[in-house]
């Protein structure tokens, strides 16, 4: 579990950009779950 502690705290700390940008790499789009619209998205 430690390691899954650190993992959870390290995406704590993610700027919404770079998760936007990992969302949309697996073909996702922060849109998709906050309903926010983003210029990146297609």
């Amino acid at each position: 579990y430690e390691y899954g502690w650190v993992y959870l705290k390290d995406l704590d700390d993610y700027d919404e950009r770079v998760i936007d940008q990992a969302l949309n790499d697996v073909g996702l789009c922060l849109d998709d779950f906050i309903q926010v619209n983003h210029s990146d998205c297609p």
